[in-house]
């Protein structure tokens, strides 16, 4: 990271830190200081499509990746994934399976050790098998086993560019051997590429490998976002988005300190949110917050206190129907819920500004609380089905 760095802040020789918030290996600048010379991106870093009520956003976007000897080496599974077929009866399996893409003589192999019961089938492929399905076969089999919304281990898959894989590759110690075996199990998926299965690249793997080839496949894409404030900004416009009806007077002062002459200055976005979101944003879950989701994230955004709620899925949806209202997914404001659907998966997360928001894609230890933007989560979901996005806000009380 520290490469990465120097490029984020070339050019700033007047960087000031005030405040650190760290992640996993990772530092998080708070605050720093520009000077008149210095105040478009830096190098590698992106800034705001538009000015809105926000202010302008800068980012650069990076992939977290969690240390290599937190991983332990049977995490890298050399037994394939079971396929759940819901609402599939036993006589029904061969025929889904070849609706789905898997050629006759294997769908009828493999639905004859399906096991079956009212809720539906699952189906338990071995290495071969997997192996046996050409790339357009296992693209399509793995789009169909998301859209039904029971193998959510498909979405916890890495989805990129086979650019950006390759780059990753490039980057994850693991031999080059490795990188050819890799890339031949990319199928397509939508705009990109996912690496779904991992069972064949685990087989025989050493220790070592096996951890290399998690921490890889388990990379978040995410971001570093600040607040770019200008000499003489509007602090009050500033300060009622980014501190709203909070009782905080701390958001308001760091935002009134850089916007005077004649530096101006760039502000953590992290820093500026409520405790319970602060400690949490591009970190990793809680070993006791491990099964929660951007659903329960979005309604627990705004707490006060950082410590763990109980996870209640059921009471989550119930809050929802009850102490939070539609609204146009165009109007949005930090802290809004936004809510999206495809097939029968369902993605929330907490909007932040501009088109970013805070969400959670799966439910492994090893997925962190990300800065994404929307692009990203619909490109997950689009080969799914039409997309759509609902917005929602807190009713006052």
């Amino acid at each position: 990271m520290s490469s990465l760095w120097r490029q984020f802040y070339r050019g700033l020789p007047w960087s000031l830190v005030v405040g650190v918030a760290s992640g996993i290996g990772l530092g998080v600048l708070a605050v720093s200081l520009l000077s008149g010379e210095h105040d478009d991106a830096p190098g590698g870093a992106q800034l705001s499509h538009s000015e809105g009520a926000w202010g302008i956003l800068e980012r650069l976007p990076f992939t977290f990746e969690v240390d290599l000897q937190s991983i332990r080496p049977e995490e890298c599974r050399d037994v394939p994934n079971s396929w759940v077929l819901p609402g599939v009866s036993a006589a029904d399996v061969a025929g889904r399976l070849r609706d789905m893409g898997v050629p006759r003589t294997l769908a009828d192999a493999l639905a004859g050790g399906a096991s079956c019961d009212a809720a539906g089938c699952e189906v338990r492929p071995d290495i071969d098998q997997v192996t046996a399905l050409s790339r357009k076969a296992r693209s399509r089999l793995f789009r169909e086993l998301a859209a039904n919304g029971a193998n959510a281990w498909v979405l916890e898959a890495p989805i990129r560019t086979r650019r950006a894989f390759k780059a990753s590759l490039e980057s994850s110690g693991l031999p080059q051997s490795m990188h050819a075996q890799i890339e031949a199990h990319l199928v397509p998926w939508g705009r990109g590429f996912i690496l779904a299965e991992l069972a064949p690249i685990c087989r025989g793997a050493s220790d070592d490998v096996r951890r290399r080839v998690v921490r890889f496949y388990q990379g978040n894409d995410s971001a570093l976002v600040r607040l770019l404030i200008r000499p003489n900004a509007d602090v009050e416009r500033l300060g009622l988005y980014w501190a709203g009806s909070r009782r905080t007077t701390s958001v308001r002062s760091l935002i009134r300190s850089l916007a005077k002459p004649p530096c101006g200055g760039r502000l953590d976005v992290g820093h500026m949110l409520p405790a319970f979101a602060r400690e949490r944003v591009n970190r990793l879950p809680d070993p006791d917050e491990v099964a929660a989701d951007g659903l329960w994230f979005a309604i627990h955004f705004n707490r006060v206190d950082p410590r763990t709620p109980p996870i209640d899925p059921a009471g989550e949806a119930q809050s929802v129907a009850r102490d939070w209202r539609p609204l146009a997914s165009q109007s949005v404001a930090l802290g809004d819920m936004l809510l999206f659907s495809a097939g029968s998966v369902r993605v929330a997360g907490v909007h932040i500004a501009d088109d970013m928001l805070i969400t959670r894609m799966g439910k492994s230890r090893f997925r962190p609380w990300a800065l994404a933007d929307r692009e990203s989560v619909l490109r997950v979901l689009e080969p799914l089905g039409p997309v759509s996005i609902q917005a929602f806000r807190r009713r006052e009380r």
